[in-house]
C-alpha cells in the first residue's frame, strides 16, 4: 500500500536531511516523499539534490514564500494517483523507523475509520502529546474544546479523506481550522503509539523567541478565522478556552496597532473569564496601543 508523505519547508537545508533520512530509513518502502520548497533563500535546494536520484523522492521549489498551508496544500494537489494513505512530516521533525508499517497495521485493523492520529514524542524520547484516552474519538467538539488532546502528532489519512482536506492559505499555523472541518466528514482515531519525534532546535513563524509584527499579524488573522468559526461553540465546550484566545488575540491586536478591536477582543475574554492573568497584560499594552508606543516592529 503508497503512502504519501508531505513535507513543506523553508529554509531548513540545516534540518531538512534527517527528516528525509528517516523516511529512507522505514521498513515500508512503498511511498512517495513529496517536498515542497516555499520559497527557501539557503541551499535547502543543493541539499536535496543528492537523494533525487530515489524516484520515490520529489521536490518541488517554488520561488515566491506563501506561507506552510499554502505549501501543504500545493504538496497534496501533486499526490500521485496510486497512493492509498497520506502523511504529513515537518522538514526539522523525523519519523521513527516503522512508523509507515506501525500505521499501516493499526489502519489495517480498524477499517471503519478513515483518519489516524498517533502521538509524538522528543529528540529525547518524552511524549510531545495529551491524550484523555488512547480510546479517543476525534469529533469536532473534540478538537475545538481542546482539552482532551493536546501538543504534537502525526496524522494518517485513507486517500478519500485527505482527499477533503484544505489548509486555509494565507496564514502559518492554525492547522487545527482545517482538522476541525475535516472532523466532520471523517472519523478520527486516536492512537497511543508515537510514530513521529518533534524536534525543538529550531525556530518558526509561531515558535520564537523575539515577536516581530509579522508574528503578531499571522496570529492575528490566525485567531480571527478560529473564533469567528468555533468561538461560539468554544465558549459552550471550554470557557476559559474561549477566553484565552480572545485575550489573545486582544493583545495581538493591541501590538498591530488595532486599538478598538483589541479592546473588543479583550472584553470578550474578560466576560468568559475576568480571572485570567492575561487581562493585566492586555490592559498594558491596549494602553500603550492608545498612546502609540510599544507597537510590534
Amino acid at each position: 500500500m503508497k503512502i504519501a508523505i508531505i513535507t513543506p519547508t523553508y529554509n531548513r537545508a540545516h534540518t531538512i536531511v534527517r527528516s528525509v533520512e528517516s523516511v529512507l530509513a522505514q521498513t515500508h518502502t512503498d511511498w512517495e516523499l513529496i517536498i515542497r520548497d516555499d520559497g527557501s533563500k539557503d541551499n535547502t535546494a543543493q541539499v536535496v539534490a543528492p537523494y533525487l536520484t530515489d524516484a520515490r523522492i520529489r521536490y518541488l521549489p517554488r520561488a515566491e514564500n506563501k506561507g506552510v498551508n499554502t505549501t501543504r496544500n500545493e504538496a497534496m494537489d501533486a499526490i500521485s494517483d496510486d497512493v492509498a494513505v497520506v502523511t504529513f512530516l515537518d522538514s526539522d521533525d523525523t519519523l521513527v523507523p516503522d512508523a509507515l508499517e506501525k500505521a499501516l497495521v493499526v489502519m489495517a485493523s480498524e477499517p471503519q475509520y478513515s483518519w489516524f492520529n498517533f502521538p509524538a514524542k522528543d529528540e529525547a524520547g518524552n511524549t510531545r502529546t495529551h491524550l484523555s484516552s488512547p480510546e479517543l474519538i476525534g469529533t469536532p467538539d473534540v478538537f475545538i474544546k481542546g482539552t482532551d488532546i493536546g501538543g504534537e502528532f502525526v496524522q494518517f489519512l485513507r486517500r478519500d479523506c485527505a482527499n477533503k482536506l484544505r489548509f486555509f492559505d494565507g496564514i502559518n499555523g492554525y492547522e487545527g481550522i482545517g482538522w476541525i472541518r475535516l472532523a466532520a466528514h471523517c472519523v478520527c482515531r486516536f492512537r497511543p503509539e508515537p510514530l513521529r519525534v518533534y524536534w525543538q532546535d529550531t525556530e518558526s513563524l509561531i515558535r520564537v523567541g523575539v515577536k516581530s509584527r509579522r508574528y503578531y499579524d499571522n496570529q492575528a488573522q490566525g485567531l480571527v478565522l478560529f473564533m469567528n468559526e468555533f468561538g461560539t461553540r468554544l465558549a459552550e465546550l471550554n470557557p476559559q478556552g474561549a477566553a484565552l484566545n480572545w485575550l489573545v488575540l486582544g493583545h495581538a491586536q493591541a501590538m498591530l496597532g488595532q486599538c478598538a478591536a483589541g479592546w473588543q477582543s479583550t472584553w470578550r475574554g474578560i466576560k468568559l473569564n475576568w480571572r485570567d492573568l492575561r487581562v493585566l497584560r492586555n490592559a498594558l499594552s491596549l494602553l500603550k496601543c492608545v498612546l502609540g508606543v510599544g507597537l510590534a516592529k
